[in-house]
């Protein structure tokens, strides 16, 4: 073993998550930080431009048109995907992470569904 300074257990992995996260403003007893940012909202736009994407490969032609002229009324400034997007933001404000909770008719429903 060697006894040269900066060897030893004091730089073994277990250290490296302090050096790494030491800008944090809070740590715990390991040194990961007590808060972590809120998980992101994707935009709108680039949620339904990855769907596309998704599909198109397993889509027939005539099938993707058609979900194209569903997603753009749903998109529409009158439509529903703006006021269900700005739900989700709402929602990423309130809450600590808006992707795991769950309305509360969801998990009714899902309980109904495997009951």
């Amino acid at each position: 073993m060697s006894t040269e300074k900066g060897n030893g257990w004091k730089e073994s992995i277990l250290s490296l998550p302090k050096k790494w996260l030491s800008t944090a403003e809070s740590v715990d007893e390991f040194g990961f930080p007590d808060t972590l940012p809120k998980v992101p909202v994707p935009p709108l736009e680039q949620t339904m431009a990855d769907y596309i994407r998704a599909l198109e490969p397993v889509t027939a032609p005539a099938q993707l048109e058609r979900t194209k002229a569903i997603i753009q009324q749903f998109t529409a400034p009158n439509g529903l995907g703006p006021r269900l997007h700005q739900y989700l933001l709402d929602r990423r404000e309130a809450e600590d992470n808006w992707s795991l909770t769950e309305p509360k008719e969801t998990k009714q429903n899902m309980e109904l569904i495997f009951s």
